[in-house]
């Protein structure tokens, strides 16, 4: 018995003996290979000094000491963390750095990059996200955007990041309408198709809304109305947030049924018959909304605008 219970015993001790810069290091080696299925090395690590900013100050004493760390992959990248002691909060940067590697060095990984700017993003980075997400930033403008040729090119982009180990995809892209950016919840491997139909309802809407302010409002003129199309958020019951397209209308003079009539079938005829159309009255107040693909005759004038 007491043969056994030493090494036991010895065991303990050991473990014990392990200093808080040794299980930092442990675990975020752990994690990295969780997450992303690579095996990593801690060459260096090294405690966050406890000055700066008050806030900074305040938060150590808080969550713990902090230590930084230089972890390199069996391929060679080098790549840095960040841990608590207490091992409860954790940060790497392996995505992001494997990423930019690749651009550099890999002729696959080139070309789909050169996709995802043909489909008109720009300003390009992929980053990690909570747990094995991988978030897609960058610029995109939607016109020419395929949702279908975007997902497939990050798809193939994210398994050379992480291998084969589940990840999820999500999105955060800046568009050419300030505060309205393209985000998406992360979405796992066998969901990409979802998140590809997400992205393409995302896209449509400022497609159609450019092409209010480019074609629509000056056909509107003709008509004597002038139109604002505007960009509402929306978020469903899974929190996936969308946009969706409203049209407010006015007569430049009087108001004229047989015009506005005409203005609906401009809206629906240039792919809008699922915006809420609002109309101010002559008198100046506004009206309740009607989607634009119910307003087909006066009595559909008169349901929804009492006019």
């Amino acid at each position: 018995m007491k043969k056994l219970i030493l090494p036991v015993l010895a065991g303990l001790l050991l473990a014990g003996c392990e200093s808080d810069e040794e299980k930092a290091a442990a675990y975020t080696e752990q994690q990295v290979e969780k997450l992303y299925g690579v095996k990593a090395e801690t060459v260096k690590i090294e405690e966050q000094q406890g000055y700066g900013s008050t806030i900074v100050i305040v938060l150590a004493s808080l969550f713990g000491d902090t230590y930084n760390l230089t972890l390199k992959t069996e391929d060679d990248l080098s790549f840095s963390a960040s841990i608590y002691d207490d091992l409860s909060q954790f940060h790497v940067d392996y995505v992001t750095k494997k990423h930019e590697t690749l651009l550099k060095i890999d002729d696959e990984y080139q070309k789909l990059a050169a996709i995802l700017e043909e489909n008109g993003i720009s300003d390009f980075i992929l980053m990690p996200g909570f747990e094995a997400t991988i978030e897609a930033s960058g610029k995109i403008k939607a016109e020419n955007a395929n949702a279908g040729q975007i997902i497939d090119a990050l798809t193939e982009m994210s398994a050379k990041l992480i291998k084969n180990v589940p990840y999820s995809l999500a999105l955060n892209m800046e568009t050419e309408e300030p505060g309205e950016p393209i985000v998406s919840l992360p979405y796992k491997q066998n969901e990409l198709g979802e998140l590809t139909g997400v992205l393409e309802k995302q896209l449509q809407a400022f497609r159609l809304h450019r092409r209010f302010d480019e074609t629509v409002k000056n056909e509107l003129r003709t008509l004597g109305l002038t139109g604002t199309s505007f960009l509402d958020e929306r978020t469903e019951v899974n929190e996936e947030t969308y946009y969706d397209q409203s049209i407010s209308l006015s007569f430049i003079e009087s108001y004229q049924e047989e015009n506005l009539l005409k203005a609906m079938e401009l809206i629906r005829g240039n792919g809008m018959a699922e915006a809420e159309v609002s109309l101010f009255s002559p008198e100046g107040s506004r009206t309740d909304s009607c989607k634009a693909s119910v307003l087909m005759d006066a009595a559909d004038l008169k349901r929804c605008y009492g006019l």
